[in-house]
This record gives structure tokens, sequence and C-alpha cells, in this order.
């Protein structure tokens, strides 16, 4: 039964319930995605690793860009997303690196190829992608200030709650 002693929730508790998940984020999400030329996939399913069970992804969206001469020659770039409606802010803690160049290695490559070949007047050789894409000249990982540590908030128990704020592993 629902707070009104009624087996069918109201239509005001729908809309707070609603304002406090984050299916009305996955929603604007989906639709910014694919504003930006995106291929976007909602609520997809997979089988989790550890527990055998069934999860969901909230959002798989990739896109395309065309990268060399032949018909199948594409980068594709793909973000999964997991929406969620914090109720506290999130507070991100940031640096300047001290070598940002370095943290293009960090970014995460799968799929084919993880190297191109390379010619020069001298040699051939395989290169990786992100030496070969010059992502160190634009990419976010490799530019300004990086998040290395993030915190939320939570009122203690008691009668004169005070806010803590700490580092949730969820």
């Amino acid at each position: 039964m629902g707070r009104n002693g009624k087996s069918q929730v109201t239509p005001s508790e729908m809309r707070k319930a609603l304002s406090r998940s984050g299916y009305l984020l996955e929603q604007r999400c989906e639709d910014i995605m694919r504003e930006r030329i995106f291929l976007v996939e909602t609520n997809t399913a997979y089988p989790d690793e550890l527990t055998g069970k069934s999860r969901e992804l909230d959002i798989r969206a990739s896109c395309f860009e065309k990268a060399g001469p032949n018909e199948i020659d594409f980068v594709t770039g793909m973000i999964l997303c997991e929406c969620q409606n914090n109720i506290q802010p999130v507070v991100f803690f940031t640096k300047q690196p001290i070598a940002g160049i370095l943290h293009c290695q960090d970014v995460k490559l799968s799929g084919m190829p993880v190297e191109i070949l390379a010619q020069d007047a001298e040699e051939e050789r395989f290169i990786p992608l992100v030496d070969f894409l010059e992502m160190e000249g634009y990419h976010h990982y490799c530019k300004g200030r990086v998040a290395t540590q993030y915190c939320t908030f939570q009122a203690k128990k008691g009668q004169h709650p005070e806010w803590i704020a700490l580092h949730q592993d969820e």
C-alpha cells in the first residue's frame, strides 16, 4: 500500500518518484547524444560476469568517423553510461597534471586496429593509434586540470545531524 493508504500510486507520487530516479536523466542524455549524431541504444541487457545475473546498461552510444581511403576505414567512439540522479551534489577535486601529455596513454582503446602502419621516408613501422591520431593536441586527458578524487555528502545520524563528506564506491 502507498502512503495514501491506497493500493495504487497517485500522479503526484509518480512525479516525486520519477524526479528522484535516473529515468528522466537517461531520457535527456539519450536526446542529447542523438542530436550529436550518435547511434544510441538504451536499456541493453548484459550478463554480470561475477554473479551471472542479468544487468542493464542505461545508454550505449557510438559515433563513427571516416579514417582512411577504404570503405571500411572508420574510427568508432563509444560511450557506456549509467544514469543516476544524485540527491546530493558530487564534488570533483582537480589538479594540474605533472606531465599531461603522458595521460594520452591512459585513453582506453579496444578493437581493431590498435596500431597503424606509418610510412616515412626511411622506414615503415607500426605506431599506437593514440600517436597516429595526435590525441595529445586535443584530447581532454592531455589538457588542463584532471579530476583525481571525488566525494558526495551524507547526513550523520543523530539528534543534530551534521554533514559528512565521503567517497561511496557505488
